[in-house]
């Protein structure tokens, strides 16, 4: 799924590069690592979403007992 996505964001790219829409082949590049670099760091954090919500109670909690 993340190659079918990732291939799909270079065509797109290759797509606007190809009708002049943009000049910079560099810049199209740093756009599209930077898009895929932060949708990865999202779903990586996302899984201790859950931890989180326990450890603000847990830390309620604490408070309440001091």
């Amino acid at each position: 799924m993340i190659m079918l996505v990732e291939g799909i964001i270079f065509l797109l790219a290759a797509i606007l590069f190809q009708n002049h829409q943009v000049e910079d082949g560099r810049a199209v590049f740093t756009a599209v690592f930077s898009i895929i670099f932060a949708a990865m760091g999202v779903g990586q954090n996302s899984q201790f979403m859950p931890d989180m919500a326990k450890a603000k109670v847990s830390g309620a909690g604490v408070f309440d007992i001091l």
